[in-house]
Parts: structure tokens; C-alpha cells; sequence
């Protein structure tokens, strides 16, 4: 948890030190305190809405990221005792987000985004592996360092839902940056499985020909508190770098369950198990990319694309059911990838 606390730390002083510059700019500045996004004769219009109305955003995204998430070992080589797992095979998914913007309320802003995106990966080894998992408890270290599989066949599946609703408000900071700084809350459901099969297996504690089984399932619910910054840094009239970051606390419910099972002549159920339990989970995001806009209709729609690198951690969300001789379950989901963006105000 030391990393969590340190990511909390450096982010709420990062935003401690830019709200101080900020408010000592608009000290300076008083009458540009509620201008944003205005025309300048040497600088494009940046007004995302009409004076004196109410505006509507809307945008869509595309997400190609790789997911990986820490702790989904399902074998281990005999030969060189190397880990097979799944991750950072790259997949689809998407983000929709809805905002309006209210210029009479000093620019505030409320945006619902929802985000989804799933993992669906199997695969398949031949000799030479013995499983990672005790299946059913019922093997000491050696005996398990002992087994082989003739082969072995495993699937993961993942599916991430998240909901955001924020309330934002817009700040310039001088003529060429522009933030927006948002509170809100965040809601989420994660469904992750890992299920694998070793088939014809032999060693010391086993008959010889047996397939063991192993059903290893997660459901998390969580909602909580999240704050952040997003920034546009123009260097031309209509091109600009954006930067985003925002962090979440959330409370959080965990419900697992776990099959395992042998075969030989007949099925034998080796354990079935069930855990259900409240924690607090966090989590990060992290993005960097290049915008553009354009404007038209004298400036009463706001059209514009992004394209960026996001990064998204969610620190020890993997808490599935272990048994003695595997490795801790309480690692990290990984995503990261290329996000595209379009985006419409009117």
C-alpha cells in the first residue's frame, strides 16, 4: 500500500501548488476571472460555448489498450521453473461521455462518462508444465514441484465498467492554457475469471492420468471519490498538448469464489469455496496526447479529435481465493494504450 499513499501524496501536492499559482494569477488578472476561451485578434477562439447559455458536450471514444492483471499465472515450466500468464494482449473498447457547461455559474461544468472495455484470452501448452495453482489444497511444495501435465488449457476473461459523474469548472491560465479542474463520484464493476484444465497429469502424490481442474472467479463493486486535472497546452491557434490525471478512492466489494476438481474414472470435487468482503481500493490515471480543434458557425459549435496515451492503474484489485504453496493474490490491474477521441459542443 506504501506506492497508493506515495501517488496520493505527490497528486495532492502537485494540486495544492498549481491551485496557489492559479489564484495568484487571477489576483492579477481580476477581470479576465470568468473570460475563458475568449477571441483574440493573435489568438484563435477558444469559446467551447455562446455567451449567457447553457452548452451541451458530447464525445466518443475509441480504446485500444493492453490489460494485464498482476497474479493471473496458470502454469509453470518444469525446465526452468519460468510463469505462464495472461496480459498486455491488446484489445477494443469504448468511452462515452455527456457534459453541460453553465457560463452564468462561473463556467462549471457536469460530465457523466461510462468506460468499457473487456479481455477474453485462452491458451493452450504442451508437456513440460505443471501447475501453478495447489489445486484443491491438496499437494505440499514438493509434491507439486513433481506433477507434469500433458497439456494444459487455460481462459481469462475480464470485462471493466466504470461510471464517472464530476462537477468541473473551467480556468485559463494565461492566453495559451486552459484546465479543468473536477470532483466527483465513481462507480465501477469488474468481472475477472481464470479458469484452467491439466489434462493427463502424473507425479508423485497423483495417479498417473488424472485432469485437475481449477474454476477461479471475481465480481467487484465499487463506489467512491474521485478528483483531477485536465489541461490544454495550445501551441498553434487550433493544435495544442493535452494532459490529464486523476486519482479515486473507492469502497469497495469483493466476491469470490473457487472451483477445483479432479478426474479419473470419475469427477471429484476438491474444493468449492466462497469469500465476500469490504476493503478500499484506488486507483490512477494518467494521460498525455495531441488535440485539435475547429470552430464554426460563428463559434456557436465547437468541434474537436484527440489522440493520446492513457495509462490506468487500479492498485490490488486482484484478490482472488489462494491456497498455501501459491503466490499472494493481491496485485494490480494494468491498462494502457492509444485513446482516440472525437468531440462535439453545441
Amino acid at each position: 500500500m506504501n506506492k497508493v499513499y506515495l501517488t496520493i501524496a505527490v497528486f495532492l501536492s502537485c494540486l495544492q501548488s498549481f491551485s496557489g499559482e492559479l489564484e495568484q494569477l487571477q489576483e492579477k488578472s481580476p477581470s479576465q476571472k470568468n473570460k475563458i476561451f475568449e477571441t483574440t485578434e493573435d489568438f484563435a477562439s477558444l469559446k467551447f460555448y455562446p455567451n449567457d447559455a447553457t452548452y451541451i458536450g458530447a464525445s466518443l471514444d475509441y480504446l485500444y489498450w493492453g490489460i494485464k492483471l498482476e497474479g493471473s499465472t496458470y502454469a509453470v515450466s518444469s525446465k526452468d521453473q519460468s510463469q505462464q500468464s495472461f496480459g498486455y494482449d491488446y484489445r477494443s473498447g469504448f468511452r462515452v461521455g455527456v457534459s453541460s457547461i453553465f457560463p452564468d455559474f462561473n463556467n462549471f461544468v457536469v460530465d457523466f462518462v461510462y468506460t468499457y472495455i473487456n479481455d477474453r484470452e485462452s491458451k493452450t501448452l504442451g508437456s513440460g508444465f505443471r501447475p501453478s495453482f495447489n489445486v484443491g489444497s491438496q499437494f505440499s511444495s514438493e509434491e507439486l514441484s513433481t506433477i507434469s501435465a500433458a497439456s494444459t488449457y487455460s481462459a481469462f476473461k475480464l470485462d471493466f465498467n466504470n461510471l464517472d459523474i464530476t462537477l468541473g469548472k473551467y480556468l485559463s491560465f494565461g492566453q495559451w492554457t486552459y484546465f479543468k479542474l473536477y470532483l466527483g463520484l465513481q462507480g465501477a464493476y469488474i468481472e475477472n475469471s481464470l479458469d484452467a484444465d491439466y489434462s493427463n497429469c502424473s507425479g508423485s502424490a497423483i495417479t498417473d492420468g488424472t485432469d485437475l481442474f481449477v474454476d477461479n472467479d471475481t465480481y467487484y463493486w465499487a463506489l467512491g471519490i474521485k478528483a483531477g486535472l485536465d489541461s490544454i497546452w495550445y501551441f498553434t491557434k487550433q493544435f495544442g498538448l493535452i494532459g490529464n490525471i486523476n486519482i479515486s478512492g473507492l469502497a469497495s466489494h469483493f466476491s469470490n469464489r473457487r472451483k477445483d476438481s479432479s478426474f479419473y474414472s470419475e469427477t471429484t470435487s476438491l474444493a468449492d469455496m466462497q469469500d465476500r468482503f469490504y476493503s478500499s481500493t484506488f486507483a490512477l490515471d494518467l494521460s498525455l496526447g495531441l488535440r485539435y480543434d475547429h470552430r464554426f458557425k460563428s463559434d456557436k459549435v465547437h468541434a474537436y479529435l484527440s489522440a493520446s496515451w492513457e495509462v490506468m492503474i487500479w492498485f490490488d484489485l486482484n484478490r482472488s481465493i489462494t491456497f498455501p504453496e501459491e503466490s499472494s493474490s493481491s496485485d494490480d490491474l494494468n491498462m494502457q494504450g492509444l485513446t482516440l477521441r472525437a468531440g462535439l459542443n453545441f
